[in-house]
């Protein structure tokens, strides 16, 4: 059995489907079909029961799409030191996780559909006027009440 590292994920081990080869810098492995490999492992972390994703799962994820941070940060909708975190230590949330298993689906099944969907709901949000904003003060007689400006 072969502790498949290069991966960059810790826990991947291989029973068979690799070579094993002396050369004059010390032993090396071939694996026949790396990309079907890789493609099975984000599949295997993407069906995984919802909860926190692994740092380096995240990564693997990220890298199998050839993805930056930059652009994993926009299609998600949040900034990229956040996705920097995620890839350290402070794994992405249930709704995060799912949409990064969605759009790795996406990636694999080339269904061009969650890409639509998620520039309407861009163009969505960038469309919504800003709410106005609530004032409230506290009124010795009546207690706390909404501040009512004049028009």
């Amino acid at each position: 059995m072969y502790h498949y590292t290069g991966s960059g994920l810790a826990n991947v081990w291989l029973v068979n489907g690799y070579t094993e080869h002396d050369t004059p810098y010390g032993p090396s492995i071939s694996i026949v079909d790396l990309e079907g490999l890789h493609r099975v492992i984000g599949v295997e972390i993407t069906q995984q029961p919802p909860g926190r994703m692994a740092g380096e799962a995240v990564r693997f994820l990220r890298k199998e799409m050839d993805l930056s941070q930059q652009a994993l940060a926009e299609l998600i909708g949040v900034k990229e030191i956040t996705v920097r975190k995620w890839e350290q230590k402070d794994c992405p949330s249930g709704p995060a996780q799912t949409l990064l298993r969605a759009i790795y689906a996406r990636h694999i099944h080339g269904d061009d559909r969650l890409s639509q969907i998620m520039d309407d709901l861009r163009r969505q949000d960038q469309a919504l006027p800003q709410q106005a904003a609530l004032r409230f003060k506290d009124d010795p007689e009546r207690g706390w009440q909404r501040e009512r400006l004049a028009a």
